[in-house]
């Protein structure tokens, strides 16, 4: 049976919606068990009044990511115990200013003992990865700042829209811009081992006649990417060469010839695919990882390429 994880990326809205309501759910438990009156929704904004001093509604709004309606109605509950003061802004007095009253600071520091056993218990279940974690949210709130999510989606759709892309196999035709593409990546991010000028300069001899494959994708009919399969024995394929040119990075072309290969692998009878990469191409290592390649620890021997310091192995996502 199929699960929200199942989907990747595509149904993270709703993933993260459904962790929320069950840590939401789980505190306010903690919190009635414990004795204590207020919702977990709340608490966020107690400790950012506490912190920020007076601060106005609409600022509280804002860094909390709800509507200036919700938090009015959470601070009349707030109000109501007694925790917070709302007092008129002196240079604004349709404003209202928020703050912690004496009763309010004595509530927060009786709940340091319960969000210290929170904190504790959510970092041993992600393994310790809490501050990772917190770091690529915030990642991802800066990027849609910078351009909202909504806007790289309908640019990306467009792109598609106007624009064919396909993934073609491997002709002699391709040969040069095959080694052009490649080359174009690693003398920006690395620089050309000999190893890589033979298997480019050669492609059939070296990848090709042993059993290996490659794609090409393209833009227009443009060559624009690149990707091949190395035979590396009787049961394993390398996937290596992967190339996608500047201009069309971020496109999803990427992960169109990454899931041509792995198609072509699960119909080559092989039973190991792996690759090896560096552990400075971030973006690259995230599309592999969410294919399904996994890190784990190289078989013994050299690798292929003085740069490589990342060994990958490609496991078939679980369908529950």
């Amino acid at each position: 049976m199929s699960e929200l994880t199942d989907y990747g990326l595509l149904t993270l809205g709703s993933y993260l919606r459904k962790i929320s309501d069950t840590l939401y759910k789980s505190v306010d438990e903690i919190y009635t068990k414990s004795g204590l009156k207020l919702s977990s929704r709340v608490v966020p904004c107690l400790l950012l009044i506490k912190d920020n001093g007076q601060v106005p509604i609409t600022l509280l709004a804002s860094k909390l990511g709800q509507t200036h309606s919700a938090v009015s109605q959470m601070s009349r509950k707030l109000l109501k115990e007694q925790l917070i003061f709302d007092t008129p802004d002196p240079d604004d007095e349709r404003k209202r200013l928020l703050s912690l009253t004496p009763k309010g600071y004595e509530y927060l520091d009786g709940m340091d003992k319960y969000f210290r056993a929170i904190q504790q218990s959510l970092d041993q279940m992600i393994d310790g990865e809490g501050e990772q974690l917190i770091k690529l949210l915030q990642q991802f709130e800066k990027s849609h700042i910078e351009q909202a999510f909504q806007s790289r989606a309908l640019q990306s759709i467009s792109l598609l829209q106007n624009t064919t892309v396909k993934v073609v196999d491997y002709t002699p035709v391709y040969r040069n811009i095959f080694k052009q593409l490649n080359i174009e990546w690693l003398e920006k991010y690395f620089y050309v081992e000999q190893i890589d000028e033979d298997v480019l300069s050669d492609p059939d001899r070296f990848i090709l006649k042993p059993g290996g494959h490659i794609f090409i994708a393209l833009k227009d009919n443009k060559p624009v990417g690149t990707a091949a399969l190395i035979a590396a024995d009787k049961d394993s394929l390398e996937l290596s060469k992967m190339s996608v040119t500047e201009s069309v990075q971020g496109s999803g072309i990427g992960r169109l010839l990454l899931e041509k290969t792995i198609e072509y692998y699960k119909k080559s009878g092989k039973t190991r695919l792996f690759l090896e990469s560096n552990s400075k191409l971030k973006p690259a290592l995230k599309l592999y990882e969410s294919a399904g390649f996994k890190h784990i620890k190289k078989p013994d021997g050299d690798s292929h390429y003085q740069r490589a310091d990342v060994y990958m192995e490609f496991f078939e996502p679980a369908r529950r």
